[in-house]
């Protein structure tokens, strides 16, 4: 099933989330976008295949996590 976006040419072929690793983060404390928010994020990366790797579990406020600082 194609979306309208796809038939325009306006995103990608949505076939191409298959496999593409996705990593989705809310921290407990975050008051910008709510965990439910990203767990219907999830789920949709899950229902196109994407390799998931998720955390919500850890203390923390809005960020978005890096290995390297700044």
């Amino acid at each position: 099933m194609y979306s309208s976006f796809e038939i325009s040419g306006e995103i990608d072929n949505l076939k191409n989330l298959e496999g593409s690793k996705v990593y989705l983060f809310s921290g407990t404390e975050d008051s910008v976008i709510y965990p439910g928010v990203v767990r219907h994020a999830e789920n949709l990366y899950r229902h196109f295949g994407a390799d998931l790797k998720t955390e919500y579990s850890i203390k923390a406020e809005h960020a978005m996590i890096s290995d390297k600082y700044g």
